[in-house]
Order: C-alpha cells, then structure tokens, then sequence
C-alpha cells in the first residue's frame, strides 16, 4: 500500500512541478507582450521584438504595429512563444479623441 500512495504522490507532485512551470512561461510570454512597443508617428508602422523571463522560464513576442494617417486609429497584431513550447497571439485597435 505505501508504494502505490507513495508513486500516487510522485504523480501528483509532478504534475503540479509542470503545471507551475506552465503558468510561468505564461507569465513570461505576457512580460514579453508586454514590453513590445508601438507606432507613434501617424502613417507609419512599427515591427517590435520584445522578450521576458519569470521563475526560469523565457519567451519571446513579435508585435506589428500601425498608426492611421490622421493619427486617430492605432492597430496592432502581436504574438508570443515560451520556453514551455506554447504559442500565443492577439490582435487590438484603439481610436483617439
């Protein structure tokens, strides 16, 4: 009986390890979102690199970002992958006024 409530243990606590690590890469891949910056000028577009790190996991984010000629609409489409293997993305468009 303790071998099979002490593999059962094992399991469990594996799984919460890799469930942690999980939710790090996460964390790390909403930093790196985070940190991508965007367009300013209008009429003029911005690719941005950013990259993050949290509890030893890594990602990185690639955004691509537009201000409108008339400086009123910003739109931004942005991705991200993390040490864990997971990928990531979101699209946005905001208005000025």
């Amino acid at each position: 009986m303790n071998g099979a409530v002490g593999q059962a243990k094992s399991y469990t606590d594996d799984q919460i390890r890799s469930a942690r690590r999980d939710s790090y890469g996460g964390t790390a891949s909403a930093l790196a979102a985070a940190g991508l910056p965007q367009a300013v000028l209008p009429g003029h577009g911005m690719v941005a690199l950013a990259g993050g790190t949290y509890g030893g996991q890594s990602a990185m984010a690639i955004g691509v970002s537009q201000l409108s000629e008339t400086g009123k609409w910003v739109y931004k489409v942005q991705g991200t992958s993390d040490s864990r293997g997971q990928f990531g993305a979101s699209v946005g468009a905001g208005m000025h006024w």
